[in-house]
C-alpha cells in the first residue's frame, strides 16, 4: 500500500457516513506489514478483512466475483489497489453493489501509470473514464486522476449504492489530489 492511499482512505472514513459493516476487500498484507493494515482508519467498528488467499488483515478467504455475503449486508466496501487484479471486472463490481446496503458506500482506487506487479496476476489499468463506467450502476460517483493528466498513476473512486454523496466529499478528494499532486508523487 502506497502512503497517499492510506492517507486518502482515512480521510474518506473521517467524513464518509461510514456504515456497518466495514468489509476490505484486498485486505491481505504479509508483504508490507501492519502499515497496510486499514482497521484503525475505522475505529470501533465491525470490520472484516477479505482476500483470496490467508494471512494477516484477512477474516475470510473468497475470489470475487462472488462474496460469500448476503443481498444489503455490507456498509462500506473498501478495495484499495486491489482491482488491477481482478480478472473479471464488472461481475465483481456489480457483486459489491449486491452486497452493500442500500446506504452503502464502495471506496474503490487502482493504478495507471504502474509498474506491472503480480498478485497472482495483474490484469488491468484504469482511467478516471473506466472508473465512472464501472461505477455507472451507483447511483452517484466521485472519480479524481492523480499526477499526470495524460498518464496519471492513480485513479480514486468513493461510490453510493442508491444515496446521495456527503458534499464536503469532493472537496476532500480535490484538496488531497492537490497535496499529493504538490508533493511531486
Amino acid at each position: 500500500m502506497r502512503g497517499e492511499i492510506r492517507e486518502v482512505v482515512e480521510r474518506l472514513a473521517g467524513c464518509l457516513p461510514v456504515r456497518d459493516p466495514v468489509v476490505e476487500i484486498g485486505s491481505n498484507w504479509s508483504s508490507q506489514g501492519n502499515f497496510a493494515d486499514l482497521r484503525p482508519c475505522f475505529p470501533g467498528r465491525p470490520y472484516i478483512g477479505v482476500d483470496m488467499r490467508g494471512g494477516p488483515g484477512v477474516d475470510l478467504v473468497a475470489t470475487l466475483p462472488v462474496l460469500p455475503m448476503a443481498a444489503g449486508s455490507v456498509g462500506t466496501v473498501v478495495m484499495v489497489d486491489t482491482l488491477e487484479h481482478v480478472e473479471f471486472l464488472r461481475d465483481s463490481i456489480e457483486e459489491i453493489r449486491r452486497v452493500l446496503s442500500d446506504d452503502g458506500f464502495l471506496i474503490l482506487t487502482s493504478v495507471f501509470a504502474f509498474p506491472i506487479h503480480s498478485y497472482p496476476d495483474d490484469f488491468w489499468r484504469f482511467t478516471g473514464s473506466a472508473f465512472k463506467s464501472l461505477l455507472w450502476k451507483f447511483s452517484s460517483a466521485i472519480v479524481k486522476e492523480v499526477g499526470n493528466a495524460v498518464a496519471p498513476h492513480t485513479v480514486i473512486g468513493v461510490a453510493s449504492k442508491n444515496g446521495g454523496m456527503p458534499a464536503e466529499i469532493d472537496g476532500v478528494l480535490s484538496r488531497w489530489k492537490a497535496e499529493w499532486e504538490k508533493g511531486g508523487t
